[in-house]
């Protein structure tokens, strides 16, 4: 009699162990040392409180601070590299620009204080690395809708007692806990464009969200600040794109008001002139004087269009290039920068700089458009809303990729943070 056949049956898999949300994913919250360490850092970023302190230890203050900064990150990126064996992702662009400043030092005008500020933006860089490791693009958001938040209410908070260091020294109007009432227009218009995103994309946030950026939105007018509001109506603009291509159908509809705005301006640039165009903003032709400043700038980039004078010295008082000096001269007032973001990058590290900085720029939006294809709209959000405002900002403003700036920290964890691919091998490396 044949013996019946018996189907063997393979054991059940045992079950694994839920993965650990990934930096770029959706979580229920960051680590609450990481999220209070990001507001701190983003409200340092900013130079608030520092123009309402007297004397020379101030600096020393904000230096300790900011190398406690640095060494939390440089832990950080260590043991999530070495103990939790993830990759380190650093965007290349940003590695080679972070290595110009630092070999800058050879042709400096100034080397210790190019070598100086350069160690500054590599640590700078590095808490923007972190953070991107660490926290999702909404938590950064909400991150920067924090610090604002704490810039905005103590600025209202110090104009409301009176005190005369609420007010800008020249124009008279709210510059706050800050140095100037442009300084603070523009960090409130981040944090309406940090406001506007969370209130579209996250709707636990959303009421918060939305009450933050209906106060900041209050108190930008306080500053008179034409610049920040320019940059804060830039900013809406920027996060209803980002929310309408995200629906069905959205990217052929943002595409193809581009197309009818390139179109416009096309038609009507010819029959508009420099003083109507900068008059309809409140501005004369010469945009307060910046024109002037560029025209003697572009001269002075002339000098050494390559490599320029050194990261962060052509500029300096005591310590700058000469052709700073004479462009003071010929204007009669102490020019501090460029008022363009791109041009003092040229100033510093001439055309190599200027290149690889809008390398960067492209590179950041060009992700940004691909996590939107993909359906990751936060990192979406991220990255083309901080490409956008630090475009607009640099065009009248400096502080593109400063040592110790919050755009900086931004743009850097935005070219940082971990696409849906990358998030998704950080989650499984971290099961």
């Amino acid at each position: 009699m044949p013996l019946p056949l018996v189907r063997r049956v393979a054991p059940a898999p045992a079950p694994s162990a839920p993965p650990r949300p990934g930096p770029g994913a959706a979580t229920g919250g960051p680590h609450p040392f990481v999220a209070g360490y990001a507001v701190v850092v983003l409200v340092l970023g900013t130079g608030a409180f520092a123009p309402l302190a007297q004397g020379g230890r101030v600096q020393t203050v904000v230096f300790a601070l900011w190398a406690c900064a640095y060494l939390v990150a440089a832990a950080g990126v260590f043991d999530s590299v070495f103990r939790r064996r993830e990759p380190l992702r650093f965007p290349p662009v940003l590695l080679l620009y972070t290595a110009l400043t630092a070999l800058s030092t050879l042709w400096s005008v100034a080397p210790g204080l190019t070598g100086r500020r350069s160690l500054g933006l590599i640590g700078t860089v590095a808490v923007g690395v972190f953070l991107a490791r660490e926290l999702s693009a909404l938590d950064l958001l909400d991150a920067v809708r924090r610090a604002v938040l704490v810039v905005a209410v103590s600025s209202l908070l110090l104009f409301a007692s009176g005190s005369g260091l609420a007010l800008d020294e020249v124009h008279g109007t709210l510059r706050g806990v800050l140095s100037t009432k442009n300084t603070l227009g523009r960090v409130l218009a981040l944090g309406v464009l940090a406001a506007a995103l969370l209130a579209l994309l996250d709707h636990r946030r959303r009421r918060r969200a939305a009450v933050s950026g209906v106060l900041l939105l209050g108190t930008l007018p306080l500053t008179a600040s034409t610049g920040g509001a320019v940059i804060a109506l830039a900013a809406v603009l920027t996060a209803a794109t980002v929310a309408v291509a995200r629906q069905r159908r959205g990217a052929s509809a943002v595409a193809a008001a581009a197309a009818l705005s390139a179109a416009a301006a096309c038609a009507l640039l010819p029959s508009v002139s420099a003083a109507d165009a900068t008059g309809a903003i409140g501005e004369d032709a010469t945009l307060t004087g910046r024109t002037d400043i560029w025209r003697q700038s572009l001269q002075a980039l002339s000098q050494r269009p390559l490599l320029g004078h050194g990261y962060g010295a052509f500029w300096d008082e005591d310590a700058g290039a000469p052709a700073a000096d004479l462009i003071r001269a010929r204007l009669q007032w102490p020019v501090p920068n460029a008022h363009n973001g791109l041009l003092d990058v040229g100033l510093d590290l001439g055309v190599a700089g200027a290149l690889l900085v809008l390398l960067l720029l492209a590179g950041t939006a060009a992700r940004g458009v691909l996590d939107l294809h993909r359906g990751d709209a936060p990192a979406a959000a991220l990255r083309l809303s901080v490409t956008a405002y630090t475009v607009i900002a640099t065009l009248v403003e400096t502080g593109l990729v400063q040592q110790n700036s919050t755009y900086t920290l931004l743009l850097a964890a935005a070219a940082a943070l971990p696409g849906t691919r990358a998030a998704r091998d950080l989650t499984g490396r971290a099961a």
